[in-house]
């Protein structure tokens, strides 16, 4: 192969894969390749290979060929096992296209499409053995010639109402960064699930706070997939035989039938059974798990349930304890169990502890009312007396969803004990209440000093020493007033 030749398809593996494989999200490469280095193509001991790595996501731009590693590939979303691939070779007047050659070459232009090598002069060989991909969304086609290959999506994932276009990928493949021929080719095709299953749960801190005794309102929606196909073992029917929604309530949320509600496309269904939750466990409950069981065929014959239908399910639960809550849902379709998803919400307590002000004597009857944070509106708790302990625990209150877990509280004390003062205005603020707190739970000792009074008679130390300096003047004006009538008396008598 001469420099001009093996330059050219160089070139050509380029601009083959930077127009094949952009738009699929699989392999590709800049289609400016004037500059890219000369090198003989030497296929390696063993043959070449097409990596093929599964992820959940939106497509994003094309990759080089090489395997993506660190924050790249962190970035791809998560693997998906079970999803099926073949590989066709591509074959020019039913001759496999040699790409060890100059010749093989000739037959890739940058135009070429999926579509165009199943026409004409191109023909595609016997396709491989279906592979699936690992848990982790890997799968590895080995031992292959130099070549064109046509890399199709034969086995979606479950989860997926559309399949991933097929894509070309050459053995080996130009790589534009270093110029030199990959033999172990990396391919990255995606599948938009925009229709992935999912859970919510309403804000239960805006516009209001919910406290417990009150309700926070779940959604689920769960889009009807393909019917899954099994990699191993008996097969599993070809089309959607059994639909079934289940949701695994915490022990601290109590389901309210009237609130719910399953709609498709906006319009109401009642195709289904319902199984309240039972807080008991099997057999006599059901571990607090709501099922909805849909009649996928009507009576008629007509299919209720068909791929690509979304369902949306709504309820309420009242919340009856504090802590951090989740909420965890499941599809089963056909009998195998997939994620819907889990929502959280989190509820915390604040036990107030009233106290003699410079001691640990508890006090009674402190009324106190949980606000905000910036004292604003009505209480949001309260208010609440103190016991003989001197404590008061207001019971839970809404801090956030998922990870939001904190929230900050001021407490206003509007009555003090009997005898006692309240402490500066009665404000206690920069509470942070938590759910991840042991029981959920806050303390915050509030002291009060005693109620001033008027000052009793001085009755020790220095005004003792006051009443004898009067006792003794009064004493020593008595003993004169005595000297002065006894010199009167004595004086009249000599004059007589």
């Amino acid at each position: 192969m001469n420099n001009e030749k093996r330059g050219r398809g160089l070139n050509r593996a380029l601009a083959l894969m930077g127009a094949a494989a952009l738009a699929l999200a699989g392999v590709a490469a800049t289609s400016t390749a004037a500059s890219a280095a000369d090198q003989n193509i030497t296929p390696p001991q063993g043959g070449g290979s097409i990596v093929v790595h599964k992820h959940a996501g939106t497509p994003g731009s094309a990759g080089n060929g090489t395997e993506l590693t660190g924050a790249a590939a962190a970035a791809l979303g998560m693997g998906i096992g079970d999803v099926g691939f073949t590989i066709q070779r591509v074959m020019y007047n039913n001759v496999p296209i040699d790409l060890s050659t100059s010749a093989g070459w000739q037959h890739i232009s940058d135009t070429l499409t999926p579509a165009q090598v199943q026409t004409g002069n191109f023909s595609l060989d016997t396709a491989s053995p279906e592979q699936f991909t690992s848990p982790s969304g890997v799968t590895t086609f080995s031992g292959l010639q130099m070549g064109l290959y046509l890399v199709t999506e034969t086995t979606p994932p479950a989860n997926a109402t559309v399949t991933a276009d097929p894509f070309l990928v050459t053995v080996p493949h130009a790589n534009p960064v270093d110029k030199s021929w990959i033999y172990n080719v990396h391919v990255y095709p995606k599948n938009r699930l925009a229709d992935n299953p999912s859970k919510t749960v309403s804000n239960p801190v805006s516009p209001d706070y919910v406290v417990q005794g009150e309700t926070v309102t779940w959604t689920l929606t769960v889009p009807v997939p393909r019917p899954p196909v099994a990699t191993g073992g008996d097969p599993l029917p070809s089309t959607i035989e059994s639909f079934v929604i289940q949701d695994m309530l915490d022990s601290r949320l109590t389901f309210v039938p009237s609130s719910l509600s399953v709609t498709l496309g906006g319009s109401a269904v009642s195709y289904f059974t319902v199984t309240n939750p039972d807080p008991d466990p099997a057999p006599a409950g059901n571990n607090n798990t709501l099922t909805l069981d849909f009649e996928v065929v009507a009576e008629s014959g007509d299919r209720n349930v068909q791929t690509g239908q979304i369902y949306v399910v709504t309820f309420e639960t009242i919340v009856t304890g504090a802590g951090e809550i989740p909420n965890h849902a499941i599809r089963v379709v056909n009998g195998v169990t997939q994620e819907v998803g889990s929502a959280q919400v989190n509820f915390g307590k604040l036990k107030v502890v009233k106290v003699r002000q410079g001691t640990t004597l508890p006090l009674s009857g402190a009324q106190f009312a949980l606000y905000k944070s910036d004292m604003s509106g009505d209480p949001l708790l309260g208010p609440l007396t103190t016991t003989s302990t001197g404590e008061i625990v207001f019971d839970a209150i809404a801090l956030g969803t998922g990870t939001d877990k904190e929230e900050t509280f001021c407490i206003f004390e509007s009555v003090p004990p009997t005898g006692y003062s309240v402490s500066g205005n009665g404000w206690t603020c920069g509470i942070e209440l938590k759910a991840a707190a042991p029981d959920a739970t806050v303390s915050v000792t509030v002291d009060n000093p005693p109620r001033t009074t008027p000052n009793l008679p001085l009755t020790g130390s220095s005004g003792t020493v006051a009443f004898m300096i009067g006792g003794l003047s009064l004493l020593a004006i008595a003993a004169g007033a005595a000297t002065m009538v006894s010199r009167r008396k004595h004086n009249a008598a000599g004059d007589h």
